[in-house]
C-alpha cells in the first residue's frame, strides 16, 4: 500500500504541475505554415492572431465572415490582457522596461508581427530603431464609435531596448485601418477540466492500477 500511496501522490503532483502554467501552442489556420492559430491549453481557448485581420475595420464584412464561418467571437479587453499576463509575465505599460522587451519579443514570436516599423528613440534623427508591434481590437468600447486595441511592442536599441503592453488604445470603428491593428478573435475548443477534477481522475486511475496489480499477485 505504500507503493500505491506514493503512486497517487506522484500523479497528483504531476497534475498540479501541469496546470500551474498556461501553454500556448501555435498551429495553422487555413494554409500549411500560416501559424495563425494559438491554442491556450490551460483555458481551452483558441486565438486567431490579429495579424490575419490587420488593415480591417472593427467588425467589417471580412471579420464578420470569419466569425460566421469559423465560430470565432470578439474577445473583451479583459480576456486579452488576462491571456497576455498569464503567458508573458504580466508585462509593463508604457514606457516599458528591458524585461518588457523580452516579454514583447516572446509575445510577437507567438502571435506574429503585424507591422515592422521603426521608432525614434532619445531624440535620434532619423528614426532607425526596429519597433515591431501587433495590436488587436476588442469588444470593449471606451467611447462611442471606438473599440479598444490591445497588444505589445518593443523597441530594439541595444542595452536600452524596452517593450510594453498596449491597452485601452481606442481606435475608430471605421476609417482608421492600420497595418499594426487587427482584431482579437477567440473561440472555445475542448473544455479543460479543473485541476481538482484532473487530480481525482489521476488518483482513481492510480488506485485502479494498484488493485489490478494486487489481484494478479493473489
Amino acid at each position: 500500500m505504500k507503493i500505491a500511496a506514493r503512486f497517487v501522490l506522484s500523479a497528483f503532483a504531476l497534475v498540479l504541475a501541469g496546470s500551474a502554467h498556461a501553454t500556448l501552442v501555435v498551429s495553422d489556420f487555413l494554409t500549411p505554415g500560416d501559424h495563425l492559430l494559438v491554442t491556450d491549453s490551460a483555458t481551452g481557448l483558441q486565438w486567431l492572431t490579429p495579424v490575419y485581420t490587420r488593415n480591417h475595420d472593427y467588425d467589417d464584412s471580412f471579420v464578420q465572415s470569419i466569425i460566421a464561418t469559423y465560430g470565432f467571437a470578439y474577445a473583451s479587453e479583459t480576456q486579452v490582457i488576462d491571456m497576455i499576463d498569464q503567458n508573458f509575465n504580466n508585462p509593463p505599460l508604457d514606457p516599458g522596461t528591458y524585461a518588457g522587451y523580452q516579454d514583447a519579443a516572446a509575445f510577437l514570436n507567438i502571435f506574429g508581427i503585424a507591422a515592422n516599423t521603426v521608432c525614434e528613440v532619445s531624440g535620434d534623427h532619423p528614426p532607425f530603431h526596429p519597433c515591431p508591434r501587433t495590436q488587436g481590437l476588442t469588444s470593449t468600447s471606451s467611447s462611442p464609435g471606438t473599440h479598444d486595441g490591445v497588444g505589445m511592442l518593443y523597441v530594439f536599441n541595444g542595452n536600452a531596448s524596452y517593450g510594453y503592453l498596449i491597452e485601452q488604445n481606442a481606435w475608430l470603428d471605421t476609417g482608421s485601418t492600420d497595418p499594426q491593428v487587427g482584431s482579437w478573435l477567440v473561440r472555445s475548443i475542448n473544455p479543460v477540466p479543473e485541476p481538482a477534477s484532473l487530480a481525482l481522475a489521476a488518483a482513481g486511475m492510480a488506485l485502479l492500477a494498484v488493485r489490478v496489480r494486487l489481484r494478479r499477485r493473489t
